[in-house]
């Protein structure tokens, strides 16, 4: 899957989780200025925007993240990762201490690097996978996980 295309799922799944986390997300800077990121990086690769722009206009983040998110999934993921638990991932990112890092530089962007991964991928991240297969198994759509496995990592649940 193309870096774009990976960087703007992990930026709408991102900023989904975080208005579900906190509502007044959505109306700061850095809420507003990650979407707007997400939004033009998809713009710049093969996703058809244009064909969901009524939706989207009509739409609040929630609807907007989840929607771009679920059709990523459907147009670019493989059949194998799209029918089962799949998870975007994004490890030690200064993004997590400061969302404002992406709106600083437009560069900080390339700085993201995100990957895909199944529930075995993250079962293999750590150390006691027992304690992560509860906690996976009570993530719902677009819910994450922080700081597991050896390193800071942030996953977040598409599938």
């Amino acid at each position: 899957m193309n870096i774009k295309i990976l960087q703007a799922l992990f930026l709408f799944a991102y900023c989904y989780k975080c208005n579900s986390e906190d509502e007044a997300f959505e109306d700061t800077e850095e809420g507003i200025e990650i979407e707007n990121i997400a939004f033009n990086l998809i713009e710049q690769t093969s996703f058809p925007l244009e064909k969901y722009e009524a939706v989207l206009a009509r739409g609040n983040v929630f609807d907007r993240t989840k929607l771009i998110v679920e059709e990523i999934v459907k147009l670019f993921c493989s059949p194998e990762i799209s029918d089962s638990d799949c998870f975007i991932a994004l490890s030690e990112s200064p993004l997590f201490e400061d969302p404002a890092f992406l709106s600083e530089n437009e560069r900080n962007v390339s700085a993201l690097k995100p990957w895909l991964c199944t529930r075995d991928d993250v079962l293999s991240l750590n150390n006691e996978p027992s304690v992560i297969m509860n906690e996976l198994n009570n993530l719902g759509h677009l819910q994450g996980l922080w700081d597991f496995g050896s390193s800071k990592i942030l996953l977040i649940k598409i599938v």
